[in-house]
């Protein structure tokens, strides 16, 4: 049903123009980046299918580098077919409580159902797709609601497509995509939303040339609310299907609880609405770096083939010569006082300079993409202080970013994926939960957070080390809480705590079972001691 806040066709139609204007400011600089980075997947070139696209690219660094950066974000954040992430009540249910774990338990079930769908969904695919534009600039992914047999339909937007719009309270106010589809794919495209203008002029319109490419506008804005996010496909001046003066007409609308739209930026700069990536800090060097390879393959071509100078003197027809092994050319003299008729002009410089560039500028590329990769086996025997500090020095590049993709990613991501669980009945509408820390909170469990982990279990174990050193055992056995520290450990370390560590009062139990058991053993052995200090007495007399 439409909004009732749902804007006019017209302001929708402003406002994207005004949002690819602030968008063409960044062409230049994206052409070059996917040029360089990702030449495959540069759309702002237009070009047909299988046009060759890498015939600018002459160093393949930067392209190597931002497919590790894509399959270092994946593995480490969202590793494929892991749950790597839990779903925690948040500061609305007391811990220590019953109702805490009661709460915990149906969230770990939610979870599991909502991990269960994404690994039948495209969202592997689909998030490298993702991180390969986030490692240039900005990640785009369209979250939209599929079958029941696959209710997760994520697609993959590159940045050509869209123009995103800052919002006054939130990060974003409005996304727009412009893209061409084929007039018999615009009705199945939007099946569930689709909003026929006219059946005999649309019928008509779409058989008269079915497979045309059309220009589409995507709106998806957030309401005067700021809670619900409207959505429409506009076709912008299509006479034959409307009757407005403008002929553009909107074909498609629906309405979410929640932005449809994953947009997660790697840096973003103050008073811009894209982001930049690690490929635009690297950009320089990798330009550098390809000139100086272009120049170096152009001197090699001159070395290799020459340039040669021939005298037109009638006897030699240059345009016929062939340089070639063994051939024979036709000449009027080789030496004497006019000189040889064919004679090599020597062009070769020495570019042995170019070679020191080349290892400064790999490693400052390598280094500005996070590529922390250790060095091969020729390059001789590397300590473990070598491998643990590159480890450290990779974490700490992506942990301020990682903050970003959690909140604009990750949290947004799970919350579009609950909801639509909901609305489709797959899950009830008391299961429906907010990620906001207050009903319910996400902790990620992938490699890289458990990095962190690993640094809080190091220093746990440190503390209980210098303690224990500095003052007696016992004192230090009295004050800490072994049984917190255990499941303090066993949670830091992803360890299912649910399976493997007792609950509270299981462990209550068994702490009352083992003392009475001990009693017994210290009644029964108190009781053979006086039997066997009666017996002697008993012989004396």
């Amino acid at each position: 049903m439409p909004h009732k806040e749902r804007q006019s066709i017209e302001s929708i139609l402003k406002r994207s123009r005004r949002a690819w204007k602030v968008r063409g400011e960044w062409d230049s600089t994206l052409r070059d980046a996917y040029d360089l980075a990702l030449p495959m997947r540069n759309l702002f070139n237009e070009s047909g299918a299988g046009a060759l696209k890498m015939d600018k690219v002459f160093d393949s660094t930067l392209m190597r580098g931002l497919v590790r950066f894509a399959n270092k974000m994946q593995s480490q954040i969202t590793p494929p077919f892991q749950k790597w992430a839990n779903f925690l009540p948040g500061t609305n249910t007391r811990p220590d409580t019953d109702e805490y774990l009661e709460r915990k338990r149906e969230l770990a079930e939610i979870r599991d159902i909502v991990f269960s769908k994404m690994f039948v969904s495209n969202f592997d695919t689909a998030i490298h797709e993702g991180y390969l534009d986030l490692g240039i600039g900005t990640l785009a992914i369209l979250h939209l609601q599929g079958t029941l047999e696959n209710p997760f339909r994520y697609v993959p937007v590159p940045q050509t497509q869209i123009a995103i719009e800052e919002g006054g309270k939130i990060d974003i106010g409005a996304v727009f995509r412009k893209h061409k589809v084929k007039r018999r794919l615009i009705e199945p495209m939007w099946r569930d939303m689709f909003k026929k203008p006219d059946a005999n002029k649309w019928d008509a319109w779409v058989k008269d040339n079915p497979d045309k490419d059309v220009q589409v506008v995507e709106a998806t804005y957030v309401g005067e609310d700021e809670k619900t996010w409207l959505f429409d496909v506009i076709l912008p001046k299509q006479g034959d299907l409307s009757a407005s003066s403008s002929g553009d007409v909107r074909v498609a609308e629906a309405d979410f609880n929640e932005n449809p739209w994953i947009i997660s930026r790697w840096i973003k700069v103050v008073g811009e609405a894209h982001g930049r990536g690690p490929v635009l800090y690297a950009l320089p060097d990798a330009k550098t770096l390809n000139k100086v390879k272009e120049i170096l393959l152009k001197n090699g071509s001159l070395s290799i083939a020459g340039i040669w100078t021939a005298i037109d003197d009638g006897v030699l027809n240059p345009y016929k010569v062939q340089i070639r092994p063994g051939a024979v050319i036709p000449v009027g003299r080789n030496a004497g006082g006019l000189g040889p008729s064919l004679m090599l002009n020597n062009m070769g410089q020495n570019l042995d300079l170019a070679q020191f560039l080349f290892s400064d500028l790999v490693n400052s590329i390598r280094e500005a993409m996070m590529d922390n990769q250790l060095p091969g086996e020729e390059s001789g025997i590397r300590s473990a202080s070598e491998f643990v500090a590159r480890i450290t020095e990779g974490e700490n590049d992506v942990g301020s970013p990682f903050a970003r993709t959690f909140r604009e990613l990750i949290r947004p991501l799970m919350q579009r994926n609950v909801n639509i669980l909901v609305d489709m009945d797959i899950l009830s509408e008391n299961q429906r939960i907010k990620f906001d820390g207050a009903d319910a909170d996400i902790q990620i469990t992938s490699p890289l957070a458990q990095l962190q982990n690993l640094k809080d279990v190091q220093n746990t174990s440190d503390f209980l080390t210098i303690a224990n050193g500095a003052f007696n055992p016992q004192i230090v056995s009295s004050v800490v809480d072994q049984q917190e520290g255990v499941r303090l450990l066993a949670d830091k370390m992803g360890v299912d705590v649910e399976r493997l560590i007792r609950s509270r009062e299981e462990t209550a139990a068994l702490e009352q079972e083992v003392g009475q058991e001990i009693a017994l053993q210290q009644a029964a052995e108190a009781a053979a001691g006086g039997n066997g200090a009666q017996a002697p007495a008993e012989a004396a007399v």
